[in-house]
Order: C-alpha cells, then sequence, then structure tokens
C-alpha cells in the first residue's frame, strides 16, 4: 500500500478530487497522489518503502492549504531544482499545491532517473 510518514504538516484523511473518498495511508488512488495538510507552509515527509516495496515511480503529492507563494523543495537537506527535479501547480481558489517529483524514489542501490528514500521537504 503507498504511504507517507509526514513529520511538519498533516496526513489528510479524505479527499474531494475527483470525487470524495477516504484516503488510507495519505493516498488517493483516483488522483494518484498523496495527500498531505501544509496549513503550516512547511511539510517534511518521507515515503514508505517498507513491505516489499523497493520503488515509488514519479510520486505526485498534493498538499491542501497551501497559500505560501512558490514552493522550495529539498531532498535530504539538498535543494531541488524546478522543472528539473520537479514541477509543480498551484490551485490559488482551492488552496492546493501539486507537485510531481522527476525522479523514481527507491529503496536501495539507486541507479539513472532514481533517488534514494529520503525526506522531501517542502516550504
Amino acid at each position: 500500500n503507498p504511504a507517507v510518514s509526514v513529520n511538519a504538516g498533516a496526513v489528510v484523511a479524505t479527499d474531494d478530487e475527483p470525487v470524495t473518498a477516504t484516503l488510507r495511508n495519505a493516498f488517493n488512488p483516483g488522483l494518484g497522489a498523496y495527500v498531505i495538510d501544509g496549513a503550516g507552509h512547511h511539510v517534511s515527509a518521507a515515503f514508505d518503502l517498507s513491505n516489499g516495496v523497493t520503488t515509488r515511480f514519479a510520486p505526485r503529492i498534493k498538499i491542501t492549504n497551501w497559500t505560501a507563494g512558490s514552493p522550495v523543495l529539498m531532498w535530504d537537506g539538498i535543494p531541488l531544482a524546478v522543472n528539473t527535479d520537479y514541477r509543480y501547480t498551484r490551485d490559488p481558489g482551492s488552496g492546493a499545491l501539486y507537485i510531481q517529483l522527476a525522479f523514481d524514489v527507491v529503496a536501495a542501490n539507486p541507479g539513472p532517473g532514481q533517488r534514494m528514500n529520503a525526506p522531501l521537504d517542502v516550504s
């Protein structure tokens, strides 16, 4: 099961996109994204790569309650480059920030186009 652990922000239990649904481990299968509440304009999370899961392919994240400007992303404390390492869109009307990582996240031995699982920081 897709899952994420959140250290800053909060796991979201329900989402209304594309239809209202109860989420399991913050993952919205209809959207194909992890949903995290970013009301404090800071999210720190890591993907759960346990129980035989070895790869998360180009993960997507939806951050709700995002009223800050453009996000700054860090991967294990290293800055990520917009339009190279990730893309994002904001919906000011709903307060949602959508992030698409441009790499796969792996549990071990990252190859080309992959990164070792580490904390993702969005501020």
